[in-house]
């Protein structure tokens, strides 16, 4: 069996979602920690840019590779639209987005059994949340990852009385 290439791969899925498609992949880095972790799997679908709001994660091909990061600033230019992303973990944002580089938008996470739908209200006031606290640079990673630990039995509650 020949194994893909990162290049082929962004390929790939670029012309599927292109299509109307979805297509979920595995995460493999940890740029995204605590929020999206390591072998959580991300069902991603197409969109346009002009749909992408603050705090979405979104799927992107730039040098052959695919990258999920969440939208700190979106620009919408009547010549130069594009979207500021980073990874959680990350001080500092990506190089800006353009329109041919997005792939779509992060509709859902499997970890394990678990499915985090990110539409629901919760999860876009968290989105919401992640997005203030992730722009004010690196040194937040520690309280984000407190805030990861004290969220877990507050979110087992909420899904209790769901």
């Amino acid at each position: 069996m020949v194994q893909e290439t990162d290049a082929r791969l962004a390929e790939r899925t670029a012309k599927h979602v292109a299509r109307g498609g979805r297509v979920c992949l595995r995460v493999h880095g940890v740029s995204m920690l605590p929020w999206v972790r390591p072998r959580d799997i991300v069902v991603v679908r197409g969109t346009q840019l002009e749909a992408i709001r603050c705090g979405d994660l979104v799927l992107f091909a730039r040098h052959g590779r695919l990258f999920v990061h969440r939208v700190v600033e979106k620009r919408d230019l009547a010549w130069n639209s594009h979207l500021l992303a980073k990874g959680d973990s990350h001080p500092k944002p990506d190089d800006p987005i353009h329109a041919e580089e997005l792939l779509g938008r992060v509709v859902r996470i499997h970890r394990g059994k678990r499915r985090i739908d990110l539409d629901t209200p919760w999860e876009s006031f968290k989105s919401s949340l992640i997005t203030f606290i992730s722009g004010r640079g690196g040194s937040w990673y520690p309280v984000g990852k407190l805030a990861a630990m004290t969220m877990s039995p507050i979110r087992r509650l909420a899904a209790f009385f769901e």
